[in-house]
């Protein structure tokens, strides 16, 4: 056994791999200390400090780690000011620093920092992320942005960012535990109901109006994809997201955006204690967590006397207080003055407040909002839908007191917790705190011996019992899948017996009773193995009598009785099962199913299965059992898998024939899916699938909900009777099943090929979808032009197809393409064909002479299926630049010519065809050293064959000479210290000259 380090050469600690510079023989203790990686920017209360141990032969044994005997640092800072054309000038840094490392003795640290922000210097309680750890054998105390998770079993599983302290202390058998500090944010995950050909911008805190997002904290899916941050803009401080250009959006596009708000409605505290005692079977907890909002600091609101009179009278209610919308913001810095209590709106630092109104009825209001001044006015009382006040939760104050007393002796355990909860939900009225108070307790019990398993939960919560999460839910029962709330019991007992070999059985009782949710389970189950054979037999009955699934009680009782079989023959496994339910709802139902598998296993890596079901349901109608549907499916699955190669296929048919009594028709559903995957090099080389799937196709319909004026992604033309994406508008949309659906056929097939040999490359993608009321089923198999992509039978499809050629070495590139999409769509709502195809190519050299050539073609025709009217879009772009390198100088000079053609663009119907031209000369010289230049001016001459120009086009090219320049320049001192400046300007005819300087450094250490 080595006791010193000599033994080793060198590490590597990036890989964490260690080189010997001597044959090893022996046991190998390794202890080290894993650290974050500081290339991330997540941060945790506490990094791992276990010992980690790498086995080389013969036995390990762990001790206790040792901290370094080094201090390491590394991080980044960037300091930057900007002003614009009005001379207003913005200062900004940010910081990124990790440190750890050795203090004395057995004490060690490590932290991080991270912010950036407007003003300097950075206060710590603005950084972003701000955490130091001191460690040592028995202490652990940490401060700064701390993460809170704490179990409180039936006041729920809470977890909290603060900004505070946190302290661990073990000494013997005993922990402390003990936490303090401020609430930072709250999570937040929003639906985004997406637009088709709408960009944005999309609403995302509707219900949030008064907080902020936090930068950096958004993650945006779209259809299950992260997108990147180039893929779509945020606007942090209004909520509003915009998508770029490059992202195509769908009506049915599925789009989640997960973020964080600062700030709640009051400063909120939240303190968390715990002692732990624990010898080798016995234990004891006491954890205390509690939080409390300080009400006399609410955010984005002032309190007045008027409005703490109202909180103290209604006591425990909630959302029945208004506190004036107003807020002093400075001199000049907001959009309204007040004048006799009454706002005035004066524009974009106009005034000296700004203001949060709400919408009433329209006789109780006295402001309306005012399209002309994009604000709201004063109309006079009872006159207006709008006031000038926002309504407001008063601040609460959450406690929970939890004792646990746990006992694990040889094979019996048993956990006994007490909770109590005192919670007052208005800190300003002692009116309703009678029944602040309230209290739970539950008991867990195991046994399990060699043969016997025995599990038992009870627990029970007062009428006056609270959680401490912001939704009211406690504690989840999985059993139930449900919540406990207040006045709540419920209890689970399972029992397991094997006392031989081959036999086993199962017993399951489980009741909750909750005010508006009851439950009953029990079960019980029965399993044999005899040699090669096992068989089984199982019952359940479950029932429920509920209010939360619907308006009114909901009550549904049903019973399960099952028994399968399964033989082993080594490589063949037949299966067998049967099933009997009875079912109590709205009618009573018997249904008799069965099931049937036969799995074959080869030695080739691969399988084959057969399998197919049986199902027959009987309705009792008015005591008279009668047939009411037969289904039956049948199919089989052969799947190959190796390092290069996946090939699967799954085929199965199932069909659905309904009794006289049911009113659903017969249908006939097919399912057959191929995939296959060929891998070079751990990438995909060739890859293949197809699809065919006969299925029900539920149409869906938008209804637009008319709520207050801003808070909705909707407008209203009255003119065109029609509703457009508007993030000021008054209406938010949402989907209903509309009709009972009708059987489709979908069939699917993409095909992708990526081969590449030296510096030549293709990249090819055929696609094609298509939806269909068709019955010819065969003909769909291979998209019949007769039958698909047509309006009589089509709902939904798609072509498409993605062809790219380039040859790339490492100073020139060489690439063309062509990529072709058309869709065609029926179904409600969306109703419109659109054909696009483009055309590219590029070259671009970067020897001693730089070359850059691109030239590409699009063109896009929408149009509508039942009115058969159309927009058509051409453009054509070309791109020269041409560039010579002299020593470190690289002048050069690029020109874009770009001409577009417009047919009846939206929403301007012109009697002829319109076009755009646009000419771009941009001279410009490169400089590369140390200090690394771009200077560039440019010339764009913009020119329309018609007068009255679209608003839209106007502002993104305006008509006549429109000029632009930049200079930009970095200088790095050395590889650590990189100095900035960037000034950019425009100027169009229509508008004064945009300008805008910037200069920073940032610093690597």
């Amino acid at each position: 056994m080595f006791e010193d380090i000599s033994i080793i050469d060198s590490v590597n600690w990036d890989t964490g791999i260690i080189y010997f510079n001597t044959e090893l023989t022996d046991s190998l203790i390794i202890k080290y200390i894993p650290l974050q990686s500081f290339s991330s920017i997540n941060y945790f209360l506490y990094e791992p400090t276990e010992d980690t141990v790498f086995e080389t032969s013969g036995d390990i044994s762990v001790e206790s780690y040792q901290v370094l005997d080094e201090i390491y640092i590394n991080g980044e800072q960037a300091f930057g000011m900007n002003w614009d054309q009005t001379g207003k000038a913005d200062i900004e840094q940010e910081i990124l620093l990790n440190f750890y490392g050795h203090i004395a003795g057995n004490w060690g640290f490590q932290g991080s920092i991270k912010g950036g922000r407007d003003d300097i210097p950075i206060p710590l309680t603005e950084l972003d992320r701000m955490y130091l750890q001191l460690y040592s054998d028995f202490v652990k105390a940490s401060v700064g942005d701390i993460q809170l998770e704490e179990k409180m079993n039936e006041a729920g599983d809470f977890k909290q960012d603060i900004l505070g302290v946190d302290l661990e202390v073990n000494i013997d058998s005993f922990l402390f535990k003990g936490s303090y500090g401020e609430n930072k944010s709250e999570n937040i995950t929003v639906i985004l109901d997406v637009h088709f050909g709408y960009q944005g911008p999309y609403k995302l805190l509707h219900d949030y109006e008064r907080f902020s997002i936090i930068p950096g904290s958004e993650s945006v899916y779209l259809n299950g994809k992260l997108l990147e941050e180039e893929d779509y803009s945020l606007i942090t401080s209004e909520g509003f997201l915009t998508f770029s250009p490059d992202i195509s959006l769908e009506d049915d596009d599925k789009v989640i955006v997960y973020f964080k708000v600062s700030g709640i409605d009051y400063r909120r505290y939240t303190r968390r204690t715990g002692l732990f005692w624990s010898n080798n079977f016995f234990g004891f907890r006491f954890s205390d967590f509690g939080l409390k909002d300080v009400k006399d600091a609410p955010l984005n609101f002032s309190l007045n006397e008027t409005t703490m009179e109202i909180l103290q009278q209604i006591g425990d209610s909630t959302g029945n207080a208004w506190v004036d919308g107003g807020q002093f913001v400075g001199e000049d810095r907001g959009y309204y003055d007040k004048v006799d209590s009454i706002y005035i709106y004066r524009g974009y630092n106009g005034g000296n407040y700004n203001v949060k109104f709400s919408r009433i009825d329209s006789t109780q209001g006295n402001y309306v909002y005012d399209y002309s001044i994009a604000g709201y006015r004063f109309v006079g009382e009872g006159l207006g839908n709008y006031i000038a006040a926002v309504s407001v939760t008063p601040p609460v104050a959450k406690q929970a007191d939890l004792i646990e007393i746990y006992f694990d002796r040889f094979d019996l355990s048993m956990i006994v917790n007490l909770l109590r909860t005192n919670s007052d939900l208005n800190l300003f009225s002692s009116v309703d705190d009678f029944n602040n108070i309230g209290y739970a307790g539950d008991v867990f019990v195991t046994f399990e011996k060699k043969f016997l398993h025995l599990n038992l939960q009870t627990g029970a919560t007062d009428n006056n019992f609270r959680s401490l999460t912001s939704n009211g839910y406690g504690l989840f029962l999985e059993e139930f899948s449900s919540y406990v709330k207040d006045d709540c019991k419920y209890g689970i007992f399972n029992i397991a017996f094997f006392p031989f070999d081959f036999l086993y059985l199962r017993g399951d009782l489980q009741k909750l009773d909750n005010p508006d949710d009851d439950k009953i389970n029990i079960s019980s189950y029965f399993e044999i193995k005899i040699s090669k054979l096992t068989t089984n037999i199982g019952f359940q009955f479950f029932s429920t009598d509920s209010v939360i699934q619907t308006d009114s009680a909901f009550s549904k009782e049903e019973s399960n009785y099952s028994a399968s079989l399964l033989y082993s023959f080594g490589f063949i496994e037949p299966f067998i099962s049967f099933k009997f339910t009875e079912k109590s709802d709205s009618f009573d139902f018997k249904i008799y199913r069965t099931y049937a598998r036969l799995p074959v296993f080869f030695k080739n890596n691969s399988s084959f299965s057969i399998f197919g079901n049986y199902e027959k349901q009987n309705i009792d109608l008015q005591e008279d059992w009668q047939n009411y549907l037969t289904s039956s499916e049948i199919g089989f699955q052969y799947s190959y898998l190796t390092r290069k190669r996946n090939i699967s296929l799954y085929i199965s048919k199932k069909i659905y024939n309904p009794a006289s009594v049911n009113p659903m028709l017969y249908q006939s559903f097919y399912l057959g899916k191929f995939k296959a995957n060929i891998l070079r090099n751990g990438y995909s080389f060739f890859n293949t699938e197809y699809e065919l799937n006969r299925e029900l196709h539920i149409y869906r319909r938008p209804i637009y909900i008319e709520v207050r004026e801003g808070e909705g992604d909707f407008g209203y033309d009255s003119l065109t009777s029609s509703y457009y994406p508007d993030i000021h508008g008054n209406y938010i949309r949402r989907w209903e099943q509309a009709g009972d659906g009708e059987p489709v056929t979908t069939v699917k097939f993409n095909l992708s090929f990526y081969p590449k040999i030296s510096n030549f490359g293709l990249d090819f993608l055929l696609g094609a979808e298509e939806v269909s009321r068709s019955k010819n089923i065969f003909s769909l198999m291979y998209f019949s032009p007769e039958i698909s992509f047509n309006k009589e039978n089509t709902i939904n499809a798609q072509r498409l197809l993605k062809l790219r050629l380039f040859y790339r070495n490492d100073l020139m590139k060489l690439y063309s393409g062509f990529n072709w999409d058309k869709k065609l769509s029926t179904d409600i709502d969306q109703n419109r064909y659109r054909r696009k195809y483009r055309i590219y190519t590029g070259f671009e050299n970067e020897e001693e002479n730089h070359f850059d050539i691109k030239f590409h073609y699009e063109n896009i025709n929408t149009q509508q299926v039942s009115t058969e009217e159309g927009a058509s879009q051409e453009n054509y772009s070309l791109f020269l630049l041409y560039g010579r390198k002299i020593g470190s100088f690289e002048p050069f000079i690029s020109a874009k010519y770009e001409i577009d053609f417009y047919d009846n663009y939206i929403g301007y119907q012109f009697s002829d065809p319109f076009n755009q031209k646009a000419l771009d000369i941009s001279p410009g010289i490169i400089y590369e050293s140390k200090l690394r230049l771009n200077i560039n001016f440019g010339l764009t001459f913009v020119e329309y064959s018609i007068e009255d120009i679209p608003a839209e086009l106007k502002a993104n090219s305006c008509p006549g000479y429109n000029y632009h320049w930049m200079i930009r320049s970095s200088y790095y001192l050395n590889n650590n210290v990189n100095f900035m400046f960037s000034y950019i300007g425009e100027k169009n005819p229509d508008r004064k000259a945009y300008q805008e300087l910037s200069t920073g450094v940032r610093i690597l250490f």
